[in-house]
Formats: C-alpha cells, structure tokens, sequence
C-alpha cells in the first residue's frame, strides 16, 4: 500500500502535469501503441509497393499475356466441341455402306425380273435411310449438345446449328453410298471410307491452320465434308462473341452482317470476329450459308454419282 501510494503522489506531483503523463501510464498501453504505429508503417509501405507493382510494365505485360491464354482457351473450348460433333456426324454415316451391298444379290435379281425400276429401288432406300436413320437422331443429337455444351442460348443460331449437322449427315451417307454402290465387301467399302474421312478432317480447320497450308495442297479443303460444316458452325458461335474486360462474354448483339475482318487482328483478340479473321474466315452472313450450299451440292453430286453405279451396273452375267 506505501508503494501504491508514493506512485499516486508521484502522478499527481509535478509543475504542469503534463511532463509526468506519459510516465504514469502503464507500460502495456505504451507497448499497445508502439506495436499499432509500426503496423500502421508496415501497411502503408506494403500499399505502397503493391501500387507501384501494378504500374509497372511488367504486371501490365503479365496480365495481357494471361488474357490472351485465357481467350485462347476460352475459343479452343468452342472449337473443339464444334470439331467433334461435325466428326460425330460423319462417322456415324459409315454405317450407310451395307444398304446396296448387303441386298445387291437380292437386288439384282428383282431386277432382272422386272419388279422394279432402279429409280423405285434408289427412291425407296433414300426414303427409309435418311430420314429415320439419319434425320431424326441428328435432330436429338442437336437438341442435347447444344444446351449441354453450353452455345449462345438464341434461337436462331441453335436451329442453323441442327441445320448444319443434319445437312453434314446427308452429305456424308451420300458419300458412303456413292463409295459402296456396285461393290461386293463390306469391309473394302468400309476401308475406303474411313480413309477418306481421315483426309477430310486433316483440312476441317483445326487440326491445320488452313491459311498456313502450302498452295499445292490448299485446294484439298475444297473437298472436306467436316471443313463445310466446321466453318459454317464456327461463323454461328462466335459472330457476336466478346471474351475481354467487363462484358459478359455469353452477351450477344443483333445477328446481322458483322462485315468483313478488321484491319488489325495482330494484338489482343477480344470478340469472335477477330478469331475468326485469325482462322481465314470472314465474318459474315455468306459465310455461314455458302457452307450449307455447298454441302447440299455435294450431297446431290454423291446421290447421283450413287444412282449412276446403280443404274449401270452389271446386272446380267
């Protein structure tokens, strides 16, 4: 108690009371203080570091890099679903090439016999092949990938996508008929076929850049199924498309002609029309639709090459 007492008075003693206040104080609250000022000193020069560091050239440079992996990725993701539905399509019209040579005998000899015309038989087979068998799970097809993978929710550009695979269907069973018309094995028609098919995806577009291909195999392209339907699909996504900054990248404008590519498509590629430029391929309306008549051009050229072999094939030995 003396001693409690001599402090009292030692506090309370003094000229102006001000000189012996900090030494009254007890010694934790002086700690508690000191510790808050060196925190406060240690935040503002850690502030100070993390904003010089995001004004430097070498976060800028950084971040821009990141963002062109991230677009690039973001593009590789929609490309690659869209290259394997087109392939999708195509092999699974393989199976069309047992339709003339599993009844060719059978065929022959109604023939002969005069139940038939060869147009009646071709007709018949058209009829009952493409349009269960190749129409309507291309339609179901399209009706589950499409929402599943997660495309542009428009109606529009969904119902050109269901366009475009049923029409890549066509093309292809027409092609398989057109190869295993007149033949007598199953497996030599289907050899010829899966080679073709090879070919054809290594000028689809994306497994080869096609605007890097040498010119004395460029015109190779001219003749793949999948690079029609790739493009034609790729035009659909992406016009409209924005993958940088603040917008929404599944935010879409109005469908109308995007024009021809921009003039500078060297740095960032922030919208679908850049990636597209990038590819060789032009933005716009004919874009999409110049594929689509192509791909009905070649399907009536394969039906007819079809009902050709069929027509005169040797019927009588």
């Amino acid at each position: 108690f003396k001693m409690a007492e001599h402090i009292d008075e030692s506090c309370e003693g003094g000229i102006d009371g001000k000189s012996q206040a900090v030494s009254c104080l007890p010694h934790s609250e002086v700690s508690s203080e000191n510790g808050v000022a060196e925190d406060n000193v240690d935040s503002s020069v850690v502030d100070v570091l993390h904003q010089k560091y995001l004004n430097s050239s070498l976060y800028q440079s950084t971040k821009e890099a990141l963002g062109k992996v991230e677009l690039d990725g973001e593009a590789s993701r929609e490309v690659g679903s869209l290259f394997f539905v087109t392939t999708n399509q195509c092999f699974s019209s393989v199976s069309a090439i047992e339709l003339f040579i599993r009844d060719k005998k059978l065929f022959v000899h109604q023939y002969t016999s005069g139940y038939y015309r060869v147009s009646a038989y071709f007709l018949a087979l058209m009829i009952g092949d493409l349009l269960p068998m190749r129409t309507a799970p291309a339609i179901i097809f399209s009706c589950i990938s499409y929402w599943m993978i997660g495309y542009q929710a428009v109606a529009g550009r969904f119902f050109f996508f269901m366009l475009t695979l049923v029409l890549v269907s066509y093309t292809a069973t027409a092609m398989s008929l057109a190869i295993s018309a007149g033949m007598d094995v199953v497996a030599v028609a289907n050899l010829l076929i899966t080679i073709c098919f090879v070919l054809m995806l290594i000028f689809s577009g994306l497994l080869v850049n096609l605007p890097t291909i040498m010119d004395w195999l460029n015109w190779l392209k001219y003749f793949s199924i999948p690079r029609y339907g790739l493009t034609a699909l790729q035009v659909n996504e992406f016009r409209d498309l924005y993958f940088c900054g603040e917008k929404n990248p599944n935010v879409t404008a109005s469908v109308g002609d995007a024009g021809s590519c921009p003039p500078n498509i060297s740095g960032e590629m922030c919208s679908g029309e850049a990636y597209l430029c990038s590819q060789g391929i032009e933005p716009t309306n004919w874009a999409m639709w110049e594929n689509i008549v192509a791909l009905f051009c070649m399907t009536v050229i394969f039906l007819t090459i079809a009902y050709a072999k069929l027509r005169f094939m040797r019927k009588f030995t």
